[in-house]
């Protein structure tokens, strides 16, 4: 009887730890999908997303689509290309100091405690050059009008432009946020009708 009562108790514990051994597998697995999925997109996955989420949003045919992927895909290149020459340099090489923002962020105090203030020569510099890339990219945006138009219905294209993944939408394509409709009568007023 004690001899059969060991077998079960050996078995139990038998059990009981290959259901450990398969679980703490399980969380490995897990832990390992979950940095996998941690990695930022590579620039290349990026541009395929865009691409493939602007043609659903657009609902074109095979066809179309496939005539208008290559076009989308080098006016994102070349706006990305546009964006990067223009920006700041990044992180200075080890052993040096660290060089303050360059940009508006600076003038209000983002790059730290004591944001260096900028010069007047160097803030007509900055501007000069958020004018350049203004310009390029109005270019870029013109040149491929013609490319879409090509292809798309103006309302296609318009929404190309209209766009906030693309990040190239002017202000007359901007959504009017922040305005409420008329009050009816007999609504609660506002907080502006309460203090006047």
């Amino acid at each position: 009887m004690k001899t059969k009562f060991m077998y079960v108790a050996l078995a139990a514990m038998l059990a009981g730890s290959q259901l450990t051994v398969s679980a703490q597998n399980q969380q490995d697995t897990k832990k390992t999908e979950q940095k996998d999925r941690k990695q930022p997109p590579t620039p290349e996955q990026m541009m395929t997303f865009k691409v493939a989420q602007m043609t659903q949003k657009l609902m074109l045919d095979d066809a179309t689509a496939a005539k208008f992927t290559t076009v989308y895909e080098n006016y994102l290149k070349e706006l990305n290309e546009c964006r990067d020459a223009y920006k700041p340099q990044q992180a200075p090489e080890a052993g040096s100091a660290p060089e303050p923002c360059a940009g508006p962020e600076e003038m209000m105090g983002c790059c730290g405690p004591e944001p260096k203030a900028l010069t007047d020569t160097e803030v007509a510099e900055m501007l000069t050059k958020q004018f350049e890339q203004s310009r390029k990219i109005l270019d870029i945006r013109e040149k491929y009008y013609k490319e879409f138009s090509k292809i798309l219905t103006q309302k296609q294209v318009l929404l190309i432009y209209q766009d906030k993944d693309g990040r190239d939408r002017g202000p007359q394509f901007a959504p009017q946020k922040g305005k409420r409709p008329e009050q009816k009568p007999g609504d609660r007023p506002s907080r502006k009708q309460k203090t006047a």
